[in-house]
Order: structure tokens, then C-alpha cells, then sequence
């Protein structure tokens, strides 16, 4: 009876994460009544393993009491890791802790459980409500800040920060969140993918709209929540009449990254769907949509390359998968899964080795991959245990820069070999990179605390950074001109990387 009430407690306490976790960060991959069900499936779990434990716990409990008290906390510290597991156990829904579970974050975990479980094991006659707090609970207690920190990490920054971002010298607001929130066409947005076409004199970008997986608002909207849009490359800035609508199931659909071929005057739109319905919108230069490819349930695009040469569309996704179109005739040439990326991987970046007949790839993976460029078999896989999503590759020195995001830093592989032969420590949180040729540098983005830092490429030393915003996502160098473009949650932005870096090198 008194195993069921706790787990009446701790379905109530859980049903908010639940929500947030099936609804915000993976509503592309799972419902919010989803993630409810598989947090619940887990308690039910939980709790049919304690009751057929439970007669075993009691023996050891007695066993203890006769040999060696201290071995009763080994015990306790053991039937938390086994809560911890099985609550871990629908990995998918529980990746927003998983991602809160960094080394700092789950060495505060460890720590709290431990410290509880001396307290209860040593001082339980002296206070005896700190005998009844469950471990269980302080599991729970941990995912509600942990939710709080996401949040604050993750919806943006305050309206008075993007003011004095507006205002710093070395940033030309482009789109700002003023512009946004006084237009006729689009609201509740911010700039998410950026690319430029300087033959054309054309700046593109994407809105994506802030409350994308929050909450499906059903029927029409006034406005706008997603867009493609474009902006002259000489006078840029947020022009209406050069904004394109994306018209999905009112806010299920959003838009994400954005690639121009400029040889077909085409761009390629990465849309997600809250249901599942993920496509990848090929636009015309005049905003006519030419073409929506829509993948099976499970595919999930990430981002989109393309090959005049052999007519195809690229499409990275999550779990390895890729998937190539013919740009002519847009039917599907293949579909498959790379091997080594797992189950809660994902393909983020290809950049061509130096002779173009492979790609490394940029995976949420243990492993990092070279890639055929036309067969897509995984060529090599080296096992570098943490994630390397954006990356970059300097035929010069044959060397690829890899962002390693949990350890934030940047790794500097061998392109030959694959073996890392630098890191590059940088104290922020990298999720986009690439290598400024004209100046040798290398242009990182630090996804949730909003820097751009800008590292020698020879040296591998800071010589810049700065703060453009938090959810800072994408970068675009226009490697003719040199000219830096970045989004965050404050608008879009171009760099005045020169003046940044000679004040900050003077200084």
C-alpha cells in the first residue's frame, strides 16, 4: 500500500517533466502524452522490481546489522543506481536530463545522493525525517532544476541583453527581435539558419518560432511563426516584402536550417513537424515552392548538402540516417543508416575530404566517421567516446576541427588517421564551427551562452570573442569578402571581425 502511494507521488510529481520533455525538446520525435506514458511505464517498472526485491533488501539489511553496518550504505548506493537505471531506461524521453547529466552535472547528482544516504545511515536517530526521503525523490527533485536551468539556458535572452547587444561596436544588427515583433507578417519568431548568395547580392535566413514544441496552438494564426526570408547583401536588413511564409499545421511546422545552391537559384529548407511529418522544402529565388520531400516516420532531417556535379540532394538526419535525391527529378535515389551512429545519434555536419571522394562526419556518436561520397558506406570510425557535431577541414594542414560540445572544446583530428592530435579547451559550450580561410581562423559558436570566440588557426590561441545572444546556433562566412554572418535569440547579425580582433589583441 504504502509502495503505491509513493508511486501516486511520484506520477504527479513527474507528469510537468513528462509534458515538458514529450513536448518541448523532443516533440519531433515524441508526443507530450508519449513521454507521460514511457515516464510512467518506467515508475511501473520501478516498482515491480521493488517489491521483488524488496524481501532480498531486507536480508541485507539483517545480514548488515550482524557483519558490518557500512556495508548497508554500499547497499542503498546500490538500489539508487538501480532506480537511476531504470528510470534512464526509455532513453529517448530522457534526454533533456541526460543532457543536464554533464560531468558537472552528475557529479552534483552523485553527490547530493550520497550526502543523503550518510545522513540517513549515520544520523537517522537524531533526524528522522531525513530518513524517509527517498532517494527517488531526490531524483525527482534534481530533474525540476534541472528544467529550470534549461530554460534558462534555452528560451533566449531578455529583451534588455539584446538591447546592449544591438549596441555593441564590433555587431551591424541585421534582423533584431524589435523588427520582429513590430511586423505585419511575422511574430513570436527569431533568425535561426543563415546563407548568402554574393553573385545574386543575396543575404538568406530562416525565422523559427520561439514556442516551436511548447504548445500546438490549433487553426490559423494571425501571422506568421516560421519563415524564409532574404535581405540584399550591400544594404542588408529586415525587409517584409522579401519574406516567405512557411504554412504548416498551424505551429507544428517550423523551419530550421537553410542551404543555397546559387548554380540553380534554389534553396533547401529544413522543416520539422511536431507529429512527425519532417520534410525538406526546395524554394526558387522568387519564393515559388517547388518541391516538398517528405521522409518516413523516423527520418529526421538535420541539415541539406547538394552535388551539381551528380544531381543529388543530401539530407543528414537523426539515428544516421542519410538520404540522396536526384535535384532534377527529386525522386529518391537512397535512404540508409550509417554505421556508427547509434540509437540517439545523429548526422550533423559532412565536409569533404580533400580529394571530395569522402566526407567526415559530424555525429552524435562515440565515433567519429569518414564517409564514402557516393556509396555513403563508413569508410573508418574512430572511437573518441563524446559527441562531435560541427566541424571543419583545413586541406592546407590536412587536419579536421571537430566541436566537442560536453567537454567543451575543440578537437583537432589527422585526416589520414583520425587520431586527435590537439585540444583546443575553449570553457564554452561549441556547437558550430568553421575556418575563416582569408583570415585563418577558426569561428566557433557556443549554442547556449551566446559567444562566437574566433581562435589562430596555426597557434590554436583566443585571439576574439564575442556575446551576440543566447541559442547563438549559426554561423556564415562568406568566404570572398570575409564577411561574418551569426543568428541568436537576439536577431541576426554581422560581425565586424576586424575591429573585434585588434581591439581585443590590442587589449
Amino acid at each position: 500500500m504504502r509502495a503505491l502511494i509513493r508511486l501516486i507521488i511520484y506520477t504527479v510529481l513527474l507528469f510537468p517533466i513528462g509534458y515538458l520533455m514529450g513536448g518541448t525538446y523532443l516533440s519531433r520525435r515524441m508526443k507530450a502524452y508519449e513521454g507521460i506514458c514511457v515516464l510512467l511505464g518506467s515508475f511501473v517498472l520501478l516498482l515491480i522490481l521493488h517489491l521483488l526485491l524488496k524481501r532480498v533488501w531486507l536480508r541485507y539489511r539483517r545480514f548488515c546489522e550482524r557483519k558490518h553496518p557500512t556495508l548497508e550504505l554500499l547497499g542503498r548506493a546500490a538500489r539508487a543506481a538501480l532506480f537511476i537505471a531504470i528510470l534512464f531506461l526509455p532513453v529517448k524521453v530522457m534526454v533533456p536530463i541526460g543532457a543536464g547529466l554533464s560531468p558537472i552535472g552528475f557529479s552534483l547528482l552523485t553527490i547530493a545522493i550520497v550526502a543523503v544516504l550518510v545522513v540517513q545511515r549515520k544520523y537517522r536517530d537524531r533526524y528522522p525525517a531525513w530518513a524517509k526521503l527517498d532517494v527517488p525523490l531526490i531524483l525527482i527533485i534534481y530533474c525540476y532544476a534541472f528544467m529550470v536551468v534549461f530554460a534558462i539556458h534555452y528560451l533566449g535572452s531578455l529583451n534588455s541583453t539584446c538591447d546592449k547587444v544591438n549596441a555593441s561596436e564590433f555587431l551591424v544588427p541585421i534582423v533584431t527581435r524589435h523588427d520582429i515583433e513590430n511586423s505585419s507578417v511575422v511574430e513570436k519568431s527569431y533568425p535561426y539558419g543563415v546563407k548568402s548568395d554574393p553573385d545574386a547580392g543575396l543575404l538568406f535566413y530562416t525565422l523559427k518560432q520561439k514556442r516551436a514544441g511548447f504548445i500546438k496552438v490549433p487553426g490559423p494564426l494571425k501571422k506568421a511563426n516560421d519563415a524564409i526570408c532574404a535581405t540584399s547583401l550591400e544594404n542588408p536588413g529586415f525587409d517584409e516584402s522579401m519574406v516567405i511564409p512557411i504554412i504548416g499545421k498551424s505551429t507544428a511546422t517550423y523551419a530550421q536550417r537553410i542551404t543555397v545552391n546559387p548554380e540553380r537559384k534554389e534553396l533547401y529548407v529544413v522543416v520539422l513537424d511536431i507529429d512527425g511529418d519532417h520534410s525538406v522544402k526546395t524554394v526558387s529565388y522568387d519564393g515559388d515552392f517547388r518541391i516538398t520531400h517528405s521522409f518516413y516516420p523516423g527520418f529526421e532531417p538535420i541539415r541539406v548538402y547538394y552535388n551539381n556535379d551528380t544531381n543529388e540532394m543530401i539530407v543528414l538526419g537523426v539515428e544516421g540516417h542519410v538520404g540522396v535525391f536526384d535535384l532534377d527529378t527529386y525522386k529518391r535515389r537512397l535512404v540508409k543508416r550509417l554505421d556508427g551512429v547509434g540509437f540517439l545519434g545523429m548526422i550533423d555536419t559532412f565536409v569533404p575530404n580533400r580529394d571530395g571522394t569522402a566526407y567526415y562526419a559530424g555525429v552524435v556518436s562515440p565515433y567519429f566517421l569518414l564517409v564514402d561520397a557516393h556509396s555513403f558506406d563508413t569508410i573508418m570510425r574512430k572511437k573518441l567516446n563524446e559527441p562531435t557535431i560541427g566541424l571543419d577541414y583545413d586541406p592546407e594542414t590536412n587536419q579536421v576541427y571537430a566541436a566537442a560540445t560536453l567537454t567543451r572544446s575543440i578537437l583537432v583530428l589527422d585526416g589520414d588517421t583520425l587520431d586527435v592530435k590537439k585540444r583546443i579547451w575553449t570553457g564554452t559550450t561549441v556547437r558550430e564551427l568553421y575556418i575563416d580561410r582569408k583570415r585563418k581562423l577558426i569561428v566557433a559558436a557556443g549554442y547556449t551562452d551566446g559567444h562566437i570566440s574566433f581562435y589562430d588557426l596555426k597557434t590554436l590561441k583566443l585571439r576574439g570573442r564575442i556575446f551576440i545572444g543566447k541559442l547563438a546556433r549559426t554561423i556564415h562566412i562568406e568566404q570572398r569578402s570575409g564577411r561574418i554572418f551569426a543568428t541568436s535569440s537576439c536577431g541576426l547579425y554581422e560581425i565586424l571581425v576586424d575591429r573585434l580582433l585588434d581591439q581585443q589583441g590590442s587589449g
